[in-house]
């Protein structure tokens, strides 16, 4: 704000300083400590209390002895970033052409190619990020660029004079690769009312009760709340962008947990969707095949292939994460053979090979170099989702959540969240 920007120029210099920074461009190994003083010290102590309790400013005597004497222990280096300027990442231009090596090549192959064979203090890294940082690296443009904000996947807005959802502006910034500043950009600031909310401290979860624990969900059954119709799935969604204590969540809870959450082991579980198997979990009916659309899994984007991958890696048919899975994403992500158009990418058992025209073999789709599936051996698929994915479907032997005589103003509430949707 022009405020912001007075006081800024006014009282900088009289109340701010450049802190000592014990790595500088490097890295700062946080699990490390060293002895200082006849004092044992974690590394990253330096930066965040020791400067900055002492006021120990950059280019001082002072912490050059810091640096010269912890430096060696406490800093490392990290691969070449053709797009990283200061503590900031830039959005690179994979397919810009600049002059490199002699050659004209692409942004995206300068990229790939410092980032496997230099470190970030290397000459050649440094020279690059001098010489084409300008024609290869932009900023992109943010929908929710304010700090603490988050995009409402759910949630629908007008764009360009078109009713569109956050998704799919989202994915519009993304591919066309609008930068901060372009007029496209600098619109996307009438839609953050619609598509952006503060991130909770505590989220509410539709199907977590006053005990923590947490149910599963019937992720695609409808239910009706002041006279609109969602899926349970939906909700919960919509309830994620409320503090778990809000009376919101609390009201919301009280209304359709009964319908829309339910306890039961994995066992259970598998047993009422007569899914009894040892086999690696397939996204799809055995009548279908997986297409690789983009989707929105676990309140982030991604694609079917990539969720695929990590379920028939990690989980079994019978786990109640796979028949979650298969329940949320089966009508975006799974299509009858004889309806997907050749152009389509596939997945799966079902999967035809696209150049051949041949099913493809086995359960997975992680190959080796060689073209081979990988063996039982091989180290599982890290959980790109992190610990959110498991957490669709706890709740053994929990007990039943008791429903209350429902106030009105629940009515109010939910009907103001859904004011867009």
């Amino acid at each position: 704000s022009e405020t912001c920007s007075i006081l800024r120029q006014d009282l900088a210099s009289q109340c701010c300083y450049s802190k000592c920074s014990l790595c500088g461009d490097l890295q700062v190994n946080a699990a490390l400590s060293v002895m200082h003083d006849e004092t044992r010290l974690g590394c990253s102590e330096f930066d965040s209390y020791i400067f900055a309790s002492n006021f120990i400013t950059e280019g001082t005597d002072e912490c050059s002895q810091f640096q010269q004497e912890h430096g060696g222990s406490c800093c490392y280096d990290v691969q070449c970033n053709l797009c990283a300027r200061g503590n900031d990442i830039w959005t690179t231009k994979e397919d810009a052409i600049v002059p490199y090596g002699g050659s004209d090549v692409t942004c995206g192959e300068v990229a790939n190619f410092l980032y496997q064979k230099a470190m970030s203090q290397d000459n050649v890294c440094i020279a690059a990020q001098e010489n084409i940082f300008n024609n290869c690296c932009f900023k992109q443009c943010e929908m929710c660029g304010e700090a603490g904000a988050t995009i409402n996947w759910a949630a629908n807005t007008i764009f360009k004079g078109q009713a569109m959802s956050c998704t799919d502006v989202y994915w519009s910034l993304m591919s066309d690769a609008i930068e901060v500043g372009h007029p496209t950009c600098s619109a996307i600031g009438q839609v953050a009312g619609d598509c952006c909310y503060q991130i909770p401290q505590s989220q509410c979860t539709l199907c977590k009760d006053d005990n923590a624990v947490t149910y599963n969900t019937r992720w695609n059954k409808d239910v009706t709340v002041n006279g609109v119709t969602k899926t349970c799935g939906d909700f919960n969604t919509l309830l994620s962008t409320q503090e778990d204590d809000s009376q919101t969540c609390s009201l919301a809870k009280d209304e359709i947990f009964s319908e829309c959450c339910f306890a039961g082991s994995d066992t259970l579980v598998a047993i009422a969707n007569d899914a009894e198997s040892d086999a690696m979990c397939q996204l799809c009916p055995s009548d279908q095949v997986g297409v690789n659309q983009r989707i929105i899994f676990n309140n982030g984007p991604t694609t079917c292939k990539e969720v695929y991958d990590f379920l028939v890696d990690n989980h079994k048919e019978s786990s109640t994460t796979c028949k979650s899975a298969q329940v949320k994403l089966r009508e975006e992500c799974c299509m009858y053979p004889d309806d997907i158009d050749s152009s389509i990418e596939q997945f799966g058992m079902n999967a035809k090979n696209q150049e051949s025209g041949s099913k493809t073999e086995g359960e997975g789709s992680v190959t080796s170099d060689s073209g081979l599936k990988e063996s039982d051996e091989t180290k599982k698929k890290e959980n790109p989702w992190g610990t959110s994915l498991d957490s669709w479907t706890v709740g053994i032997n929990s007990s039943t959540r008791m429903c209350s005589t429902l106030s009105l103003s629940l009515f109010s509430l939910i009907g103001g969240l859904m004011m867009y949707y």
